[in-house]
């Protein structure tokens, strides 16, 4: 019965464990540990969690206490063998592998650990042999054949190193880093042409990208066909105009396309007037870029940083940006325009750089998750209808120590028991100002200490 009334919290921790959440996992040991101090499959777990947070001498005295209750507790042999080649005691973690493998030798990973620890060692025939045990037992251990063939290529056998690579990728074509590996061993075999289709894969499969666009409208030049459209991640620098715009709503999936961008950084990039237009209006009139604005994009993305060079984020910029969950404003910024980012109902956070000056009408009108902003002392006017809708707002910061001005219902539907953090000894100029009076919890904060 003890043992059934363990089994739910284990699968918790083991989930708890999967997500990284080690602290959590900790908490729950021990409760078990609590009610059954003598629960190995807790202290087991405990070990793992002491393991993923690098506290490895408490890691190894959990794994110690479980074989001592049970000595042939697979998984403590196994967590004290991980922590034990984390602390470069290569010979003891050898020997927690050979514990395991006397309990299971039908186990392909543990063959495989041993054969990891055998290679730090250098000892690369030794893990060859247990490279081969581990395949023999699964032969689709895609691991295990790519760690053979870096034992291989140690060895300075690339032929018999490519047949095991041939295997890994045939088992995982989209690996990058066994079909860059295998693209070094055909360099090192003067196969260059060979190397360069391997290279290409790689290319293909890598969805980030961080490119410098030298002269403006090149863009589309810069990036491959087939890449076009499975990159997720892009970060670009120099000059981007109307045709590097278009292309990028392109790759973003714009008007229902076939792209899946979804995080741009353009911290480092410039926004010049040029090129042809970048999308059609809701008015159905032609856009194009201007000099360091960011004008209405109408592009869907999870996170945009905005250049640095640009000081103003246009009418509508982000408008109905829906994904859009991070935004880096640029520190050039003086001006965030009407309905700038009106309705992007997954945006959860926001600062307001020390450059702005002015939040203008409906800036983030709508933002209903939005639950804390950060509004820089350099703000001075908070535009009509600037927050209104934002009903998750918990926090605001307004770093001004004179009330910057809020035309009517700059706050509309933001409750009053919204926490507002001020500058210490502006309580009485906040409490009295239009648009600041109504919150309830007004909060003075020593900007000296905070900064």
């Amino acid at each position: 019965m003890e043992e059934k009334e363990e089994l739910p919290i284990m699968t918790d921790i083991e989930a708890l464990l999967d997500k990284e959440e080690y602290d959590k996992a900790i908490k729950c040991c021990d409760k078990v540990l609590e009610i059954c101090p003598a629960s190995y499959k807790a202290l087991g777990l405990k070990g793992y969690a002491l393991y993923g947070k690098e506290l490895y001498d408490d890691a190894i005295a959990c794994c110690n206490e479980a074989i001592k209750l049970v000595p042939i507790d697979v998984c403590a042999w196994v967590v004290k063998g991980f922590v034990l080649h984390s602390k470069r005691l290569y010979d003891e973690a050898i020997g927690c592998f050979d514990e395991v493998i006397k309990l299971d030798s039908d186990n392909s990973v543990s063959w495989y650990n041993k054969g990891v620890v055998l290679m730090d060692k250098k000892l690369y025939d030794e893990a060859i042999i247990c490279y081969d045990k581990a395949i023999k037992l699964n032969p689709d251990y895609f691991q295990a054949w790519h760690n053979k063939a870096s034992a291989l290529i140690e060895k300075g056998l690339l032929d018999e190193a490519l047949e095991c690579y041939d295997e890994a990728i045939r088992l995982n074509p989209d690996n990058m880093d066994a079909l860059l590996r295998v693209a070094t061993v055909l360099k090192d075999k003067k196969l260059d042409k060979e190397a360069e289709k391997y290279l290409y894969k790689a290319y293909l499969l890598d969805t980030s990208l961080t490119l410098h666009v030298e002269t403006a409208g090149s863009l589309p030049n810069l990036i491959a066909p087939d890449k076009k459209y499975t990159m997720t991640s892009l970060t670009l620098t120099g000059d981007l105009n109307g045709t590097d715009i278009r292309f990028i709503h392109e790759i973003a999936g714009y008007d229902d396309g076939e792209g899946i961008l979804s995080v741009l950084d353009l911290s480092g990039a410039n926004i010049v007037s040029g090129g042809g237009y970048y999308c059609i209006s809701d008015s159905k009139h032609p856009l194009y870029t201007e000099d360091d604005k960011v004008g209405e994009l109408y592009v869907c993305l999870e996170s945009i940083s905005t250049p640095n060079s640009v000081t103003s984020i246009g009418e509508g910029a982000f408008e109905c940006c829906t994904r859009l969950t991070s935004v880096t404003i640029g520190n050039s910024v003086t001006s965030i325009g009407e309905r700038a980012f009106m309705d992007c109902i997954g945006l959860t956070s926001i600062t307001v750089p020390n450059s702005v000056t002015s939040i203008k009408e409906g800036a983030f009108c709508g933002c209903e998750k939005l639950n804390a902003i950060i509004i820089s002392g350099s703000v001075t006017e908070i535009g009509f209808y600037a927050f209104e809708g934002c009903m998750g707002l918990k926090d605001i910061h307004s770093n001004n120590p004179i009330p910057p001005t809020c035309y009517e219902y700059a706050f509309y539907n933001v409750s009053t028991d919204c926490k507002l953090y001020i500058p210490k000894g502006s309580y009485s100029a906040y409490s009295k100002a239009e648009g600041w009076e109504d919150f309830k919890n007004i909060i003075e904060v020593d900007m000296s200490v905070r900064n």
